[in-house]
């Protein structure tokens, strides 16, 4: 008996975006345990998504008419992207911040002052 094999999973764009599902989970599992109900949940949801809406909106059509709403469907997967990027962005603020680089301050007279340095 032979496997399966739906329309959606003949898509180059849902074989790239299942990678990033991937990478996204191995990644999230290296985060510190305050962001597991945090960060983690959203960054998964938001990659998970991704390849859920392409196949929603190809399987939503047929070969000779195909879904309207794809164009929609489309948006929202780039919707989804953005809060990935978004997500990214914010974990790599807060894994800077927490390593933030404290110096002494040069300054006559304030030689044991300190403050520090965010690295974007």
């Amino acid at each position: 008996m032979g496997d399966i094999v739906f329309r959606f999973q003949k898509l180059e764009i849902y074989d790239l975006a299942m990678d990033i599902v991937k990478d996204s989970y191995s990644l999230t599992k290296t985060f510190p345990a305050e962001e597991r109900f945090a960060l983690v949940p959203q960054m998964n949801r938001a990659v998970v998504s991704v390849p859920s809406n392409i196949a929603e909106g190809i399987s939503r059509g047929t070969r000779k008419r195909p879904n309207p709403l794809f164009e929609y469907i489309v948006r929202i997967i780039n919707g989804a992207g953005m809060s990935i990027g978004h997500l990214m962005q914010a974990w790599l603020y807060n894994r800077y911040a927490a390593q933030r680089t404290f110096c002494q301050n040069k300054q006559p007279g304030n030689q044991n002052q300190q403050f520090h340095i965010f690295h974007p």
